[in-house]
């Protein structure tokens, strides 16, 4: 059987083409739904809720309302000095170690571990983590320049976050308060 008896009006098949498709347009159309490569500002629809536009450190009242970068301790090295101090004030269910800042620094800055042999789930441990920011962001203006790292001691029951945020609160003013100096 012959190519050319199956396709009706081509005696041979040299005249049938081997190129696939003709070049066609892209498939868009044009218009102003379409990508321009325009940012996606103008093609995205606004955000929902109230904006601050162009602030992002937001205050009420004299407290700040955001944990900014620098009141954080972020890299290794702070965590292991501020360990390496061997510091440390225990609560009932957080303990808290600390380093005093060196002369001229006057912010307190924080740092949170939370391990996940304490708590297994990942929603106990941001809770923990949020409550225990939440009330260093109201207390520290009145904290001394101390490098502060606070982590879980004990498993909790039931994570109740008053129990945690009573137990951070006790810890400064543990912190606060003048330890009078052994004698030896």
């Amino acid at each position: 059987m012959r190519f050319s008896k199956h396709i009706k009006g081509l005696p041979n098949e040299t005249h049938v083409s081997t190129f696939g498709r003709a070049p066609q347009a892209h498939p868009w159309l044009p218009g102003s739904y379409a990508h321009q490569g325009w940012p996606c500002s103008y093609c995205c629809s606004p955000r929902q809720g109230p904006h601050t536009p162009g602030c992002i450190n937001r205050t009420f009242g004299e407290v700040e309302q955001t944990f900014a970068r620098r009141y954080r301790l972020t890299k290794t090295d702070e965590f292991s000095s501020v360990f390496g101090f061997r510091k440390a004030i225990r609560g009932k269910l957080l303990m808290l170690h600390y380093q005093p800042r060196a002369a001229g620094m006057t912010e307190a800055r924080l740092g949170l571990v939370v391990g996940k042999k304490l708590l297994k789930r990942s929603v106990d441990r941001n809770r923990v983590k949020r409550i225990i920011r939440e009330q260093f962001r109201f207390q520290r203006a009145t904290l001394p320049a101390c490098d502060l790292v606070v982590r879980l001691a004990v498993k909790p029951g039931p994570l109740d976050g008053q129990a945690l945020a009573s137990d951070f609160l006790a810890l400064l003013d543990k912190l606060r308060r003048p330890r009078p100096r052994r004698e030896e």
